[in-house]
């Protein structure tokens, strides 16, 4: 499977959303991975992949988003209203 260059920038993007006002350690510490790595990846020098890519994604599961075709819905999806037996069609 290829990854296009635009997949890991959304990934990278992801990561700074979700790493907020928090320190690159705190976020290390969260998922598991070594600080080194995490600011590598973040900061574009590594690309994940395998086992790294694993970690992120369960410390993560928002990350999954970036991998999916954007015109997949994102698990909300808005139905049409039904109408009421006996009102008029």
């Amino acid at each position: 499977m290829t990854t296009s260059n635009h997949t890991f920038q959304r990934l990278r993007q992801e990561l700074r959303e979700i790493q907020g006002e928090r320190t690159y350690q705190a976020m290390a510490d969260e998922c598991g991975l070594k600080l080194s790595t995490l600011w590598r990846i973040i900061n574009g020098e590594r690309r994940p992949y395998g086992e790294t890519l694993d970690i992120l994604l369960a410390a993560y599961p928002q990350l999954a988003r970036v991998f999916l075709p954007p015109d997949v819905p994102n698990g909300t999806v808005e139905l049409p209203e039904t109408q009421s037996q006996g009102e008029p069609a």
